[in-house]
């Protein structure tokens, strides 16, 4: 399980750079204007991001539309994949839980928005705000919406409702926003490091959920398609304005220093009691 994981990482990371350089190889030549406008000058970058919206939001389309007809699929894959539980790796998942809930999150962008105001980039930090926004509210309705039940596997499940999955979506979104924000900021020799391992939180975050007994698979495949979504769109919009004057190690320090902080308030004091309510419901 785990080496399928890291090999759909390994995949992700090879795959996003090269289709936006296929793309300004082997596409036709774009002129930098109109809807693929891109204020460093690359606009096969922008069609990409419009492709992989439109590819997120119809997937996240096809998933609400057929859920009546995944939930038998749903309830075959719970078993097989709550039955990978092993004590090591429940440590692991749980951690992703605690990492990726939306008190996590939210925390990380306070961060992210307070060294913005302290350096006065508001266009960022707008958009970075409008992230933040949308990942805190759209979940919620959804769930509202759709009002799918969650699995009863574990002893305290979230008392949310399951369809979309709010940590795939906010994981997309803001571990993905972070990877467009740091390439446009970083020589892309250290994006060849970063990139794997934001991809691997999305990833294992995403993974975390049917693991652990808190999601159907169904919820997970149409949060992410709605964090790919909306974090293409994010992307597309930020590359439409001029790069942030921002020195490339104060970004990567920024951004570390807000991870660290998330571990340290979030993530390792609260970890034993997760543990306790994504316990195995006793057989």
């Amino acid at each position: 399980f785990v080496a399928a994981l890291l090999i759909a990482v390994a995949v992700l990371s090879w795959l996003l750079p090269a289709l936006e350089r296929w793309q300004e190889t082997h596409g036709p030549a774009l002129a930098n204007d109109a809807s693929d406008f891109d204020a460093d000058g690359r606009p096969a970058g922008q069609r990409v991001a419009r492709r992989l919206a439109w590819a997120g939001a119809l997937g996240f389309v096809g998933c609400a539309l057929l859920l009546p007809w995944l939930a038998p699929l749903d309830r075959a894959l719970a078993a097989p994949l709550f039955a990978l539980r092993h004590g090591a790796l429940d440590h692991l998942f749980v951690a992703l839980a605690t990492f990726g809930d939306r008190n996590s999150l939210l925390l990380f962008g306070a961060v992210i928005l307070g060294w913005l105001a302290l350096r006065r980039e508001w266009p960022t930090l707008h958009l970075v705000l409008a992230t933040a926004v949308a990942g805190v509210a759209l979940p919620e309705l959804l769930k509202l919406w759709f009002a799918v039940p969650r699995p009863a596997l574990v002893v305290q499940p979230p008392p949310s409702f399951a369809f979309p999955s709010g940590h795939a979506f906010g994981s997309v979104l803001v571990w993905g926003f972070l990877l467009i924000f740091l390439a446009r900021q970083l020589p892309s020799v250290w994006m060849n490091y970063l990139r794997p391992v934001l991809l691997g939180l999305m990833v294992f975050t995403l993974a975390s959920r049917p693991y652990l007994g808190v999601h159907w698979v169904s919820d997970v495949v149409a949060g992410g398609c709605l964090g790919l979504a909306a974090v293409a769109l994010l992307r597309w919009r930020w590359h439409r304005a001029p790069k942030p004057a921002l020195q490339a190690a104060e970004c990567l320090g920024v951004a570390l220093a807000a991870i660290v902080l998330l571990v340290l308030l979030q993530a390792w004091p609260l970890h034993a009691e997760a543990m306790l309510r994504h316990a195995p419901l006793p057989r």
